[in-house]
């Protein structure tokens, strides 16, 4: 039996086509990249990046911003709405 150099199952084809395979590429792609963009593009885990030693103190995350927010805005709306209520209550006395 002769070896399947392709693996696609056909031990017969020998791998190598006579003629050239015609271009698939995009119309828009540009001919040629830039230099410094080649090591990125064909392995991107090359590319160390440093760690940050400690994180910016002026992009930390507040954990509780939301629940102070609906802390606020409860503490404006209950007194508005009893007021509001307490109102309705009066005129249909």
């Amino acid at each position: 039996m002769r070896a399947d150099p392709l693996g696609d199952g056909d031990p017969t084809a020998s791998g190598v086509t006579a003629e050239t395979a015609t271009d698939r590429r995009r119309p828009e792609r540009i001919e040629h990249a830039s230099p410094s963009l080649i090591p990125l593009l064909r392995d991107p885990i090359a590319v160390e990046i440093p760690p940050d030693d400690k994180p910016d103190t002026d992009h930390v995350r507040d954990e509780l911003g939301a629940a102070k927010g609906i802390t606020l805005g409860l503490l404006l709306v209950v007194p508005f709405w009893g007021l509001v209520a307490l109102v309705v209550w009066w005129a249909l006395e």
